[in-house]
């Protein structure tokens, strides 16, 4: 006759350690349960999230390559990576958090005004009635202040995007003054932005952007070629 093999020899009360080892399964298998299920309804988040911002991207690339042709010759690399940078910039400025505590595009009050680059402005570069006062901060001695400041307002999103375009391409050397009082001497630069238009790929026009002082927040290129990545952006462009 076979042997059956018991935990106990025959007879013998079970422990209370066979039973907390009981516990201590079920225990276990309701954690791992939990964070399946945890893992689960991020990953669903994510699809969902990632579908909204692709979505925002395809809206607004018909404008973007409308725009974009006249301006090609000005740029060092294939215009597709310039188009892709804006599609960014479009995500970050016009993101507003929502009850969930995601970022959500095209969600900021500057939608309103078609800004959706994020453009501040002052009264005297566009006019009466071509700004509007926001909440806002800025990176100074690396630390984020909270202020408010001046966002122009625009037409149209396609007039925002042309914008962005004359700004980057401009011409017009930079003037710089050095020293102080009877020693104090002007410099003419290269265009602000000479150095953007010099790169050779989205990454890259993102470092130097920053480097140009087009934004303050020292890890902005980090967090758009995060968004880049995570939400495949670059792939809407093949």
């Amino acid at each position: 006759m076979r042997k059956i093999l018991r935990p106990y020899p025959p007879g013998q009360k079970r422990g209370i350690m066979f039973y907390l080892s009981i516990v201590e399964q079920l225990i276990m298998l309701m954690v791992v349960a939990a964070i399946i299920t945890f893992l689960f309804n991020t990953s669903s988040c994510n699809r969902k999230y990632i579908s909204i911002r692709q979505k925002a991207v395809k809206e607004i690339k018909p404008l973007i390559q409308e725009v974009s042709p006249k301006y090609a010759k000005d740029f060092n690399c294939d215009i597709k990576e310039v188009e892709i940078v804006i599609s960014l910039i479009m995500l970050s400025e016009t993101s507003a958090e929502g009850k969930d505590g995601n970022w959500y595009p095209m969600t900021s009050p500057l939608v309103e005004y078609h800004n959706i680059l994020g453009f501040k402005a002052s009264k005297k570069k566009l006019g009466d009635g071509k700004y509007t006062n926001k909440p806002t901060w800025e990176e100074i001695d690396g630390k984020k202040v909270n202020m408010k400041d001046n966002f122009a307002k625009f037409g149209s999103k396609k007039e925002c995007i042309e914008y962005w375009f004359k700004l980057i391409t401009s011409k017009e050397p930079l003037i710089v003054y050095v020293g102080k009082g009877k020693n104090k001497k002007k410099k003419v630069l290269p265009p602000r932005y000479q150095k953007v238009c010099e790169a050779t790929n989205y990454a890259e026009i993102l470092i130097q952007l920053q480097v140009c002082g087009y934004m303050t927040d020292s890890k902005y290129p980090q967090k758009m070629l995060n968004i880049c990545k995570d939400n495949k952006i670059y792939e809407l462009w093949d």
